[in-house]
């Protein structure tokens, strides 16, 4: 069983959790994020039924309550511990933190360092898996806002590569999809 440890649990975070999760991964994520603003737009939204969770983590907790595969940190990755994502195999940073923020983590992940990202241009989505940076922008955030379609459908995406590339199905990084 792989275990993948996630940076970001904003949509490209949240729903590449999901689908590990739903394909028997072990998955921890840290985010210290709220559901206010527009990241939370792109997360399932509780608040017809009443329930509106504070922390994007909390939201994946709740909806995988009694999953022991899962494990959340309500916490920037910064002030981790490197024992709590030592154990990983793979360290997937779906952050849209600025170059800085993610050479970061990057630095600290190693060889074990990947990067998932989105972004929305015109009418174009585009989803990016590397090795290294990616693409991004250097300021962080994005050039138009992604939907939760958006989030759904790339970190759908993501989640099915992760698996390929941890059974060992030789995935050519850096791997872009753009769907018009």
């Amino acid at each position: 069983m792989t275990r993948f440890f996630l940076v970001g649990c904003g949509g490209m975070g949240f729903w590449t959790a999901v689908g590990l999760l739903a394909q028997g991964h072990r998955v921890a994520v840290c985010d210290n994020d709220t559901t206010e603003g527009t990241g939370g737009t792109r997360l399932p939204d509780f608040r017809p039924f009443g329930w509106k969770p504070m922390y994007k983590v909390e939201l994946l907790r709740a909806l995988n309550p009694h999953n022991d595969h899962l494990t959340t940190y309500m916490a920037r990755f910064e002030e981790l511990d490197e024992s709590e994502y030592a154990n990983a195999d793979y360290i997937v940073d779906t952050t849209d933190a600025d170059n800085h923020a993610r050479g970061v983590i990057k630095n600290a992940a190693g060889d074990k360092y990947i990067r998932a990202s989105y972004d929305v241009v015109g009418q174009r989505l585009i989803v990016v898996i590397a090795r290294g940076l990616g693409f991004g922008r250097e300021i962080g955030g994005y050039t138009n806002s992604p939907s939760a379609a958006h989030a759904q459908a790339a970190g759908g995406l993501v989640a099915s590569l992760l698996t390929r590339i941890a059974a060992g199905e030789a995935i050519t990084l850096p791997w872009k999809l753009e769907v018009q």
